[in-house]
């Protein structure tokens, strides 16, 4: 899907950003604490009628899944949050090229269609593009605080501000 050493940083930022965030962890807990909140549904219904049972349990399957989703969207955006401000403190691209990836990948998807957000994991293209252009200002912001001393590297290091 990249086409640019721009784009593919991009995409690596964003995919390091899930890992400095520990989004699998969270998903995984997430994942745990369903399966004890249906457990403990399903031990308290013991005495249902078995087809009434099975209807409820999927009902609850079905809003826990749709939960989930904005869980992972929120996850997708907050990697695209920090995946800007990695590549905007490394200096890697141009600030109007940050969100060209993203606009690539909002003309292929309306060429072959898409679920609507909701029932996505992902934000929409038009919301991530939207963001982005949000989140440029501030990246940029905190890169001229940090060089200007505003902002002190982490304690031990002995990082260049530049």
């Amino acid at each position: 899907m990249a086409e640019s050493d721009d784009q593919l940083a991009t995409v690596m930022s964003h995919e390091i950003a899930h890992a400095l965030a520990h989004h699998a962890s969270e998903r995984i807990a997430r994942q745990q604490m369903y399966q004890h909140a249906a457990d403990a549904v399903n031990g308290a219904m013991g005495t249902m009628d078995p087809e009434r049972r099975k209807l409820l349990i999927g009902l609850l399957g079905a809003g826990a899944q749709v939960r989930s989703l904005a869980y992972d969207r929120q996850q997708e955006s907050e990697a695209d949050h920090i995946g800007l401000f990695l590549m905007t403190f490394r200096r890697f691209t141009t600030p109007n090229r940050r969100f060209r990836f993203w606009e690539r990948m909002q003309q292929l998807a309306s060429k072959r269609g898409h679920a609507p957000e909701i029932l996505s994991d992902h934000p929409s293209d038009s919301r991530r593009i939207a963001q982005i252009r949000l989140w440029v200002a501030q990246a940029q912001a905190a890169k001229r605080a940090w060089k200007e001393g505003r902002i002190a590297p982490p304690a031990g290091t002995t990082e260049r501000r530049g």
